[in-house]
């Protein structure tokens, strides 16, 4: 009895046909419409009907053997899979497509399957049915909710009752009526008067005639020159660092970096001993230097004391 039924629905595609059952209706495209194949899950929209309702999409080939039409696997059966328990796994996992493959396997996807060519085969697992939806290698596809199409007309958001006019309704032009007519001759207009008087012409104020300056009057007071922007002080002078120095030893302390310097051993031992000095003065870092015989020029980061006598020291110096 199912298959009679199937079969005509099938055969009145241009029809409205409705599977209906008292658990799940299974809707079908009328009208060689195209359905509206949305991406987006009707789940949410169709838990809040009260009719469980399904679109049947259509019967869809594998490309190649032992391909899923979606990643998710909700549930298989030894016999033929029951759209009713089908639909029930794909809806508890929050899908809004799902599909019987290979006449056993549920899955559950949110589109229509990619890459799956149409093609014809049974649909007798709905209620009432125990036969097969779908066949080898082919899957029976169902979104949720009933079919829908293109070209559907959409419900307008504003009522015309609560459209409000782009512009207040046109008001009719007022009628200025004109005076009667007189039956006598129209006065003529007054004359000019005799001796016009000096004056701004009619409708303009009056006003004084501008004084002219006094030479009593106090010149008007003098603009402020901008003051001048003093210029910046000279700079001071650097004053040398002041040393205390003893003759023969060395310094304690911490050296700075690259420290000894080695020294033109062409100069003389007192332009070099200058030039160690030199060294330390230009380098704020410098706390104090000592020199040797060898032409090495110690600089000290740190100088805790002087130290002791060495054959080949010549001066220790540290900063004041």
């Amino acid at each position: 009895m199912a298959r009679l039924v199937v079969a005509a629905c099938l055969l009145l595609a241009a029809a409205s046909c409705v599977w209906a059952t008292k658990t799940l209706n299974i809707d079908f495209h009328k009208e060689e419409g195209t359905a509206v194949a949305s991406e987006t899950p009707r789940v949410e929209r169709f838990l809040q009907s009260e009719e469980d309702t399904v679109c049947y999409e259509g019967c869809f080939d594998s490309p190649e053997e032992f391909t899923d039409p979606y990643p998710t696997f909700l549930i298989g059966t030894v016999g033929f899979m029951p759209a009713q328990d089908c639909y029930d796994a794909a809806l508890a996992a929050g899908f809004s497509f799902f599909a019987i493959v290979d006449e056993t396997d549920c899955f559950g996807g949110d589109s229509v399957p990619v890459g799956w060519a149409p093609d014809v085969c049974p649909l007798e697992c709905g209620p009432g049915g125990g036969g097969p939806c779908g066949a080898k290698g082919k899957a029976a596809v169902f979104s949720m909710g009933a079919c829908q199409y293109l070209g559907a007309p959409c419900a307008p958001e504003v009522s015309p009752q609560e459209m409000v006019p782009l512009s207040p309704p046109s008001q009719p032009s007022p009628v200025i009526a004109s005076p009667p007519p007189s039956n006598g001759p129209v006065p003529p207009p007054p004359p000019p008067p005799d001796n016009p008087v000096d004056g701004p012409p009619p409708g303009e104020p009056d006003f004084p005639p501008p004084e002219s300056p006094s030479s009593d009057a106090p010149p008007p007071p003098a603009i402020p020159s901008s003051p001048e922007v003093p210029s910046p002080p000279p700079p001071v002078p650097e004053v040398p660092p002041i040393y205390v120095c003893r003759p023969g030893v060395s310094l304690w302390g911490v050296f700075l970096p690259k420290s000894p310097v080695k020294l033109n051993p062409t100069h003389t031992e007192a332009a070099n001993l200058a030039k160690c000095e030199e060294l330390c003065s230009s380098n704020p870092d410098c706390a104090g230097y000592y020199y040797k015989k060898t032409q090495w020029c110690y600089l000290m980061l740190e100088v805790w004391a002087f130290g002791k006598e060495y054959p080949t020291a010549i001066s220790a110096c540290r900063k004041m």
